[in-house]
């Protein structure tokens, strides 16, 4: 018994990963740019995290839970917090509105941590940025879709009903 127990334990955490099962989205709209690591080791090309969309002034939630690192403005990225969980994520929320935690704070999974901007260049999306990385490898980070929970497929809308069957016609007069 304790065999096939164990057995079937090993297989369910080879066919399930262990990410992806527990973060929380951090805004309800959808990936409108991907994550694209970039160039080399030593450049700073890429886009290292997605953006989400959302209306501008909706809260951004923590994806993880941990402790915040960093809760302020960076000049290429405004308004930031950045989340490091006890399983070694570094959490990285970019292009903030408003920053609602400082650093020290605890953050449960999907508490408010701020709020998505208005964008500055009217043409943008407002959104927010998400990055994650291994917290011990400057270098180490990942797409964030793999640690996210894939998202509902958003139902078609209604269709309008149509009539079945032709009108009739009144039928031509008797000559």
């Amino acid at each position: 018994m304790f065999t096939r127990l164990t057995t079937a334990l090993a297989f369910f955490a080879l066919v399930v990963p262990s990410t992806g099962l527990a973060w929380t989205w951090p805004a309800p709209g959808e990936v409108i740019r991907g994550f694209d690591y970039g160039g080399g080791a030593y450049t700073a090309s890429g886009h290292r995290g997605i953006d989400i969309a959302g209306p501008a002034g909706t809260d951004v939630s923590a994806p993880a839970a941990g402790r915040v690192t960093f809760a302020g403005t960076l000049p290429s990225n405004g308004r930031t917090v950045s989340i490091r969980t006890a399983d070694g994520w570094a959490v990285t929320l970019t292009q903030l509105g408003a920053v609602i935690v400082s650093v020290g704070d605890g953050v449960a999974e999907g508490e408010t941590v701020g709020t998505i901007a208005v964008p500055g260049d009217p043409a943008a999306a407002p959104h927010v940025q998400l990055g994650t990385r291994r917290a011990d490898d400057p270098r180490g980070y990942v797409d964030p879709l793999t640690l996210l929970p894939p998202r509902a497929p958003t139902p078609p809308p209604a269709a309008t009903p149509t009539s079945a069957t032709p009108a009739l016609q009144p039928a031509p007069a008797a000559a």
